[in-house]
């Protein structure tokens, strides 16, 4: 698979992205309607790189075409409530329409205001992104209830209807049992999409998902273990972490191939000038 030039949300090169072939095939053809429904759930084991598969498929689809509007937004405990939540799901949707349709991801990295992602958007969508904006802005004043994150949540849809048919990814959805009101977001969510005429995903723990939804479901394992000893050997080379077969193998089976834990364990070796060359 050819080298993408725009890294945006992944966290990995596309060359040292490792496995996960039938998986990132399915989410982009799901993508791109090339799937039997527009509904899709991964049931994350955790540490198993769910999130960074999603976002290698975002960013291949931000580069590699230009007909379906890719969206990635992950719930944050950060977010606090469930309004809070859906008011940035709106505010993260009109930034990367805008940010897609452009053709340039830096408006991303960037982050502007949302009157100036209004500003920045082509006359041709700009009467819809406004209404969604008047929307957003109608979160700081005196609309803070269910109607209110109903009507964020519903925004990928609204724009749909204007011929702005996106991809959506929703992340990290097991996170909303943090969140004031969470299952009442999480709820809304699941009804939203439900009916949503445009392909979307849903992930987050499998122990959260399990059974919560309607839709179709794949879970995300963690890796082989020849994938995860090549994983290693990857970090290997780009750490300047000496490596060696055998201590290769025993991380592979000791962290159990999850791509987190192991890029955790090559990070901390590198900062601390340790090859791991030896079972000392």
């Amino acid at each position: 698979m050819r080298q993408i030039s725009n890294k945006i949300f992944a966290r990995a090169d596309c060359a040292d992205f490792v496995g996960r072939e039938a998986e990132l095939d399915r989410l982009l053809r799901h993508a791109k309607g090339k799937s039997d429904a527009n509904d899709l759930v991964l049931l994350a084991v955790p540490s198993a790189g769910t999130s960074e598969l999603l976002r290698q498929a975002y960013d291949r689809l931000f580069d590699e075409q230009e007909d379906v509007i890719p969206f990635y937004f992950e719930v944050k405990a950060s977010d606090g409530t469930a309004r809070n939540a859906a008011r940035r799901f709106l505010s993260e949707f009109l930034l990367q329409t805008v940010a897609f349709r452009r053709r340039d991801a830096k408006i991303i990295d960037i982050s502007p205001e949302i009157d100036e992602i209004a500003e920045l958007a082509a006359p041709s969508y700009g009467h819809w992104i406004d209404r969604l904006v008047e929307i957003y802005h109608r979160g700081t004043e005196n609309d803070h209830g269910r109607s209110f994150v109903r009507n964020c949540l519903s925004a990928p849809l609204r724009a749909a209807i204007h011929d702005a048919r996106s991809f959506v990814i929703i992340d990290g959805l097991h996170v909303t049992d943090q969140l004031d009101d969470g299952k009442a977001f999480f709820e809304t969510i699941v009804d939203i999409f439900s009916r949503a005429s445009i392909p979307f995903v849903f992930s987050g723990y499998r122990r959260f998902l399990f059974a919560k939804t309607p839709f179709e479901t794949m879970p995300i394992e963690p890796l082989p273990f020849s994938e995860a000893g090549e994983l290693a050997t990857r970090l290997s080379a780009k750490t300047g972490v000496k490596l060696n077969d055998q201590t290769r193998d025993l991380i592979a089976v000791q962290l159990g191939g999850k791509p987190e834990f192991i890029e955790s364990f090559f990070a901390s070796a590198s900062a601390n000038e340790i090859d791991l060359n030896s079972f000392d």
